[in-house]
């Protein structure tokens, strides 16, 4: 459950943002969301749209609506393309991507699982503790509290997958309650799911999450779900 939940992720995704961003956080201020609504039609959409999903533990640092700093945090299952260093990430198998200025772009990865690999991690970090060198594990990484960015501080592309009736007006009515919060289309797939409904895929441009739930929350959809979507660069 820890592992298929996102939970396991969400505790390392605090301690990494900590030390990178100099700051105290607790895994209570990750929002985790685990793979147990991702369906094999969703696998088989993302195939279609070019794309894997994978759970995705994301930090990010945004510069705040009346100025400072703020810390985005999250676990979640994502579309990522299948150019992207994280698409071709599988089994085992762990990768961080470290994404800044003026380095760019670096990926860092390794065996995430097994009685030598765990044993040699917290080896590691015991000599770390005892040993006279301050490190991370010994010293205070605070220096600034960085709040933790609301959930609509990041604007992003999303999938959309819901079974509605397969009648004619119900597209034009799920374009007209996404247009009227603002959320705009990139591509929509249509088809036929038997028993008088239909399977609608629909991505949209960035968005902000809050903006597609009130405009999701006005179309009749007997299944729905949501997924954001990580961008190439």
């Amino acid at each position: 459950t820890l592992d298929v939940e996102g939970i396991d992720a969400a505790a390392k995704l605090s301690i990494l943002a900590g030390i990178a961003f100099g700051t105290t956080l607790g895994v209570d201020d990750v929002r985790a969301t685990g793979i147990t609504g991702v369906s094999a039609a969703d696998v088989e959409h993302a195939r279609v749209l070019g794309c894997r999903i994978k759970l995705v533990a994301r930090a990010e640092r945004l510069a705040a609506a009346g100025g400072g700093t703020t810390v985005a945090l999250d676990v979640t299952p994502m579309l990522v393309p299948e150019a992207h260093p994280l698409a071709g990430i599988g089994g085992a198998t762990n990768a961080v991507l470290v994404d800044g200025a003026p380095f760019g772009r670096l990926v860092v990865q390794g065996a995430g699982a097994g009685g030598p690999e765990t044993a040699s991690a917290l080896a590691g970090d015991l000599v770390s503790v005892l040993g006279s060198e301050p490190s991370f594990l010994t010293r205070d990484p605070h220096v600034a509290h960085l709040a933790v960015a609301p959930r609509d501080a990041r604007a992003e592309r999303h999938y959309v997958r819901m079974r509605v009736a397969d009648q004619p007006g119900v597209l034009a009515a799920v374009a007209g309650a996404l247009a009227g919060t603002g959320v705009s289309i990139e591509r929509v797939l249509q088809q036929h799911a038997g028993d008088g409904e239909a399977t609608l895929v629909i991505t949209t441009h960035p968005c902000a999450p809050g903006d597609l739930d009130s405009a999701l929350a006005n179309v009749t959809s007997s299944d729905l779900t949501v997924l954001p979507m990580l961008d190439e660069d």
